[in-house]
């Protein structure tokens, strides 16, 4: 790509010429700003020199000495004299009167830039007349409106660069006739605004140098960063690159978002590539296996085709066997006829058994009825005798508990009888102690007393009961012999219900197979007579059948005729079957060497 058609270089062309146009502007602007400034100060103090001045000119003289121009009149020397102080006071370059004589044309009155006694080449004296055109329009402006003007720095050919300040002269009944000039040389203003113009310039275009290589610096890094971007893309456009490498991104700006961007491709790229690799590894794996199908199928065919050829035999061989097959099913039908009327006599014979068989299954139903309700009774026997047991049991359980509560209540009573004792004991130690103290003790020896007393019929009590707990505990200990006698003659009484529960369930369980075997016995029977009038109905229906089977070889006949001519048709079909499947092997080998054209693409790209 050429630099000058890049955006690189129109980026740095506009930039460069809207620093030229800024730079330019700004220049000019300051320097019409200095003009401005220079011609408004000189305007100021101009319009005070004028104004000092015209406060000096006495309008009646004036007038008199303008009609009469007389340089011999005292008021013109006077008028001078003032005027050229002023001059020298506010440094005008010319300070003067004239009035309109006509047209642009204009006559000296009294020119103050000189003194009349010594005049010098720049004096005008009275009665000068001068074509005033080049002043510009600022001095006929003040004639017209009768007002102080300034006027523009102008270029004069007799007078360089000046700026003049201009004061109507008015008689008295207020027409302007003639005006009080202030010229101020601007001679030195323009050489300084010249030295600043190019000081100006000079500044401007190293500024200009300045902000060009502050831009060049900035363009650098910027079209850096753009050139890494590109680099980054122009690499994975032409193929072969890293997929893992990232564009830096720097800072929150816009080549940081372009760069963010890039990045957020490359991972989709990186992704898609991922993805087509795996892609492409399944095509070709399924390429190779089509391949390999079609082989197969080709191999199939070919298979088909040799089994066909052996259909097409082996049907002409079955049409040979349904004409054998034809025969013989007459000779089937004939043995059928006869097995018929066997089976008949069979049948005959086994209703004959089963009534013999009936009559012994009900004898053994009855008495197995009987030993039934004997069975039962022993089992309510068996239940109500382990209830017994229980019951027995638990009462044992309880005596034990209370046997038990009068072992604690004599444990109890112990405690009680030696608490009564000790306070005994206490009491009598109380008395001693309310003897020795007196008549102070008397009232407490009463309690101890008391304490006493009742301490003793504690003892008394304790005793007694110690008495009632040794009998309950006699009593209770011939009631647990008792309870356990009681149990084990239970326990005995149950093993001999037991087993003569086990004696007649025996009795039970064998007339319950005697049953079982009879009932077999009759439903074998009832099976055999069943079947043997199926036999007989088969037999029917067989021969029926031998008829329908005929006529169905007649129809296998006609079937293995079009079985002929089907294989035909199939033989033709494998055929393009078979050419099919060798034009999808030519089309997965060409799949299988495009999905190894792809995948050298792909690898090509690092992506891990």
């Amino acid at each position: 790509m050429k630099f000058t058609s890049s955006y690189k270089f129109k980026f740095m062309l506009f930039n460069i010429v809207c620093i030229l146009l800024v730079s330019g502007i700004v220049a000019f602007t300051g320097i019409q700003g200095i003009e401005s400034s220079s011609v408004e100060s000189f305007s100021r103090v101009g319009q005070n020199a004028v104004e000092k001045a015209a406060e000096k000119i006495n309008m009646d003289d004036f007038l008199r000495l303008a009609s009469s121009l007389d340089e011999k009149d005292p008021y013109y020397e006077e008028l001078n004299a003032e005027l050229y102080e002023l001059k020298e006071i506010f440094g005008c370059k010319y300070l003067y009167t004239m009035i309109q004589k006509e047209g642009t044309n204009f006559v000296y009155v009294v020119d103050g830039s000189a003194l009349v006694s010594d005049p010098n080449d720049d004096f005008s004296p009275i009665g000068t007349e001068e074509d005033i055109e080049s002043y510009g329009d600022a001095p006929f402006e003040c004639m017209r409106n009768g007002e102080i003007v300034s006027s523009e720095i102008e270029e004069q050919e007799e007078w360089g660069f000046i700026t003049t300040v201009y004061y109507p002269l008015t008689d008295g009944s207020g027409n302007v006739v003639g005006f009080l000039g202030a010229d101020f040389s601007a001679y030195e203003l323009m050489e300084t605004i010249s030295t600043m113009k190019i000081k100006m310039l000079v500044f401007t275009v190293l500024g200009i140098l300045l902000a060009l290589a502050v831009f060049m610096v900035i363009i650098h890094f910027f079209f850096k960063k753009m050139n890494n971007v590109v680099g980054r893309m122009q690499e994975i456009a032409g193929g072969g690159s890293d997929l893992t490498v990232r564009i830096p991104v720097g800072g929150d700006n816009e080549i940081g978002e372009l760069s963010a961007a890039c990045n957020r491709v490359m991972d989709t790229m990186q992704n898609m590539v991922k993805t087509v690799s795996s892609s492409v590894n399944d095509l070709s794996f399924n390429s190779a296996e089509m391949l390999e199908q079609s082989i197969k199928m080709t191999e199939m065919v070919g298979e088909a085709e040799n089994d066909i050829d052996v259909i097409e035999g082996k049907a002409n061989n079955q049409a040979d066997l349904v004409n054998q097959i034809n025969g013989e099913v007459s000779e089937f039908r004939k043995s059928i006829v006869s097995f018929s009327s066997k089976v008949q006599e069979q049948s005959e014979a086994v209703s004959r058994s089963s009534s013999s068989v009936e009559q012994i299954t009900a004898t053994i139903d009855a008495s197995d009825d009987t030993i039934s309700k004997i069975s039962s009774e022993y089992n309510e026997i068996v239940a109500e005798t382990n209830a017994n047991i229980a019951n027995q049991r638990n009462i044992t359980e309880q005596i034990v508990k209370i046997q038990q509560m009068a072992q604690n209540l004599y444990e109890a009573n112990k405690i009680i009888t030696s608490i009564a004792s000790q306070t005994n004991l206490l009491a009598m130690n109380a008395a001693i102690e309310a003897a020795h103290a007196g008549e102070a003790g008397s009232g407490f020896s009463v309690v101890a007393e008391e304490i006493r007393n009742l301490a003793e019929t504690s003892a008394h009590q304790t005793g007694s009961i110690k008495s009632i707990i040794n009998d309950i505990e006699a009593a209770v200990g011939e009631m647990v012999n008792s309870s356990g006698k009681s149990e084990k003659a239970f326990a005995r009484l149950g093993e001999k219900v037991t087993s003569l529960q086990g004696s007649v369930q025996q009795i039970q369980q064998g007339m319950n197979e005697q049953a079982a075997g009879a009932k077999e016995i009759l439903d074998m029977m009832r099976v055999l007579t069943k079947s043997s009038s199926e036999m007989s109905e088969a037999s029917d229906t067989m021969n029926e059948e031998t008829a329908a089977i005929a006529m169905g070889m007649q129809q296998i006949s006609a079937s293995s005729t079009d079985i002929l001519a089907s294989t035909a048709h199939t033989s033709d079909r494998l055929k393009q079957i078979k050419m099919f499947a060798e034009e999808s092997s030519g089309t997965s080998e060409n799949n299988e060497k495009l999905s190894e054209t792809v995948r050298n693409i792909v690898d090509s790209y690092k992506v891990e």
